[in-house]
């Protein structure tokens, strides 16, 4: 079986929306555990994932990580959609240049 590459990707090789979440998420000093059950996910695995750029959440669970996190929930949202749905972020209207955060 071959092994897998371990290699930890810095925090600014993140996608953008997964590095908003770190950072926070560190800046908080949350374990990935605390911030997957007050959003509301089995496990800290999935935050971890969405750190990574690995999976996306879904929107409608968007608000409740920024709560967990405490985060304005619609600069997330639109994060989000600007990462993930930018069509979608254009017909809205959100800024190509979107500096909501960071």
């Amino acid at each position: 079986m071959p092994k897998r590459d371990r290699t930890r990707q810095s925090p600014l090789d993140l996608p953008r929306f997964g590095r908003v979440i770190y950072q926070r998420r560190n800046d908080l000093g949350l374990t990935l555990n605390e911030v997957g059950t007050r959003a509301g996910f089995a496990s800290g695995d999935y935050i971890s994932l969405i750190e990574r750029g690995k999976r996306a959440p879904d929107l409608d669970k968007v608000p409740f990580l920024a709560d967990a996190l405490q985060m304005d929930a619609r600069t997330l949202c639109e994060l989000w959609l600007r990462q993930y749905q930018p069509l979608a972020a254009d017909a809205l209207g959100i800024d190509a240049d979107f500096r909501g955060i960071d």
